[in-house]
């Protein structure tokens, strides 16, 4: 888990490997290789990714809903709905 931290996994990711490495644990606990569980009390961190949205520049909607005119009808429709 520490590693996980350091290297900058977001936390969904630490908190999948953190349940997989406890039911492991579990169930080597339970099938007597181990003593006790190793799992117990980690914490799980992870650093939260802010997504960035991103426009199209209004001096290529032309050119793109062309493209689109041209290679499917339907989804310039679509898309020119959409402007």
């Amino acid at each position: 888990m520490n590693h996980l931290n350091g290297k900058g996994y977001s936390k969904r990711t630490s908190e999948i490997v953190h349940g997989k490495m406890y039911n492991a644990m579990n169930k080597a606990v339970i099938l007597g290789i181990l003593q006790r569980k190793p799992c117990l009390g980690a914490t799980v961190k992870g650093m939260k990714k802010q997504k960035e949205i991103q426009f199209i520049d209004s001096v290529v909607i032309p050119v793109f809903l062309q493209i689109a005119y041209q290679n499917n009808y339907h989804y310039w429709l679509y898309f020119y709905g959409a402007c």
